[in-house]
């Protein structure tokens, strides 16, 4: 594993160890944050998905959306696309959360 202060780590990814380290404290990146994470990394390269803190399990990254809603009380994700009834919501609920903050979304193969 590289870590910031590795001199066999390449270059490139210092920004990313950095990244690492400073967010692995379970706090919420945020979208900016991850392009900035991503410059400078080859474009062609593939993105895998830790699956876990702890590394406990990785997969390569299948699909991204920007146009997700988390309600975190409900611990689900909805896509903002959907409907009330795909939501399985009343109309006047989901419209509610249809006109809150947007989040990406990350899935694995």
């Amino acid at each position: 594993m590289y870590t910031a202060g590795n001199p066999y780590a390449p270059p490139d990814l210092a920004h990313v160890v950095n990244l690492h380290q400073q967010f692995s404290e379970e706090r919420v990146m945020k979208v900016k944050e991850l392009i900035e994470a991503l410059q400078g990394m080859d474009a062609d390269c593939d993105v895998i998905l830790q699956g876990d803190a702890e590394g406990n399990s990785y997969s390569h990254l299948s699909g991204a959306s920007a146009n997700g809603i988390w309600i975190e009380e409900h611990g689900d994700f909805y896509d903002a696309d959907w409907s009330a009834d795909d939501a399985d919501m009343e109309q006047e609920e989901w419209d509610k959360y249809l006109k809150g903050p947007r989040c990406a979304i990350l899935w694995p193969c």
